[in-house]
């Protein structure tokens, strides 16, 4: 009877069951490898492979085709492979350390786009920086969970993410540029306190053309530092090439869906060259008014609808610039026009959905404005003091020598 059933039965039909279980579980295994790819499952693709590349040689090895099997050497050959493969991988440098990271795009399930845009980036970065961007697996959907990545990943200096429309450009956050750090000269002591602010949490720019955005963007990164940074090196040559770069990001002309990004380097060579006019031991008139100029080319550039944030910010450091440079000429309007510039910053409307996005500006701002309210006002009480202390006042002077004459006339008489 055992004879029997092993040749008719169920025990018959054992070899062919794990054939197609063996079948079915290397179908999984690659299932599994491309929910990876498409990011409908956020884990590493090497570390996923490593794990189940055990399992799927070891079903393989059971598979007999006309009864031949896979022998053991190349089992195990096959599986030192894998292993090697994963080294391999991990060896090279970590994408997570990498100053700028492209991630993964929306709608791009082999990461073709996004890696035909890190090359391109790349092409323009190889001319005019020795950054290098990165590839991310990982995609991002909302700027909240670029700001926790970047918050998490402090060695990250910008992520790209978005789609083949519409790029987010987040940056790693930076605290505003008090004026005295930038080693001022004694002329300007009085304006400590003061802030400019360098650094917006992003700027967001369309995909197309991808020669002008990536240019723009290369040429953005290559300019960009911290004003702590540019205060050290604003006396030297890479200071030149640094406004060079700036420049070019803010006059390129390309048919972008919106032009605010460009407010963005614009900006930065404004208070580069309020830190280099900070440090000269007399007042550069001509400094200033280039700032000025550039803040004023910005804000052509730069809608409140598209990013509030540095709207705020090009406001702000353009009433500062404003009042810096009236208190040295002493022009009175120039400070009333620096208070509402202050003030534009402040209260500028923007949706409800973005302010907690412009908190830090608007903070700036604020101190800025009341700050400068403050300096106006001990200048005024300054000047009606001296004039109560003071010399006499023109007619006051002309009774008194009246006076003086009809007393000589009286004694001589």
């Amino acid at each position: 009877m055992s004879v029997y059933w092993q040749k008719q039965g169920i025990f018959a039909k054992v070899p062919q069951m794990k054939r197609w279980i063996s079948y079915g579980a290397i179908l999984l295994f690659f299932l599994i490898d491309i929910a990876v790819v498409s990011g409908a499952i956020e884990f590493d693709l090497a570390t996923v492979q490593l794990i189940f590349a055990p399992l799927v040689v070891f079903l393989i090895s059971t598979i007999s085709i006309s009864d031949v099997k896979v022998p053991w050497k190349a089992t195990l050959i096959a599986l030192l492979l894998v292993f090697a493969c994963f080294l391999f991988v991990h060896s090279t440098p970590s994408t997570k350390d990498g100053p700028i990271l492209v991630a993964r795009f929306d709608k791009d399930p082999f990461n073709s786009q996004s890696y035909i845009f890190k090359n391109n980036l790349n092409e323009v970065l190889a001319q005019t920086s020795e950054i290098e961007t990165k590839s991310l697996s990982r995609r991002f959907q909302t700027q909240e969970e670029a700001k926790e990545y970047l918050s998490a990943h402090k060695g990250i200096a910008a992520l790209i993410w978005g789609s083949k429309r519409w790029l987010n450009v987040n940056f790693q956050r930076e605290k505003a540029f008090e004026l005295s750090q930038s080693n001022c000269s004694s002329l300007f002591d009085y304006f400590s306190g003061l802030k400019l602010i360098n650094n917006v949490s992003w700027i967001g720019l369309s995909y197309e053309p991808l020669k002008g955005t990536t240019e723009f963007l290369g040429n953005l990164f290559a300019g960009q530092v911290p004003l702590e940074q540019y205060a050290i090196d604003s006396r030297s040559m890479r200071s030149i090439f640094l406004k060079k770069h700036l420049i070019r990001a803010g006059t390129l002309w390309e048919q972008w869906t919106s032009p605010s990004h460009k407010g963005l380097p614009l900006m930065l060579l404004g208070n580069y060259l309020i830190v280099e006019a900070l440090q000269h031991p007399q007042y550069e008139p001509e400094m200033f008014k280039k700032a000025i100029k550039h803040y004023s080319s910005a804000l052509l550039y730069v809608k409140t609808e598209d990013n509030p944030q540095l709207h705020r910010a090009v406001y702000s450091n353009l009433g500062i610039a404003t009042y810096i440079r009236s208190r040295l000429e002493k022009k009175s309007k120039g400070r009333k026009l620096a208070v509402k510039l202050l003030k534009k910053a402040v209260t500028l409307d923007t949706s409800k959905e973005n302010e907690k996005d412009q908190e830090d500006v608007i903070r700036v701002a604020v101190e800025n404005l009341e700050l400068v309210k403050e300096k106006i006002k001990n200048r005024r009480k300054s000047k009606k003091l001296k004039q109560i202390n003071g010399t006499p006042k023109p007619n006051g002077v002309k009774k008194s020598n009246r006076l003086k004459k009809k007393q000589l006339m009286i004694a001589n008489s």
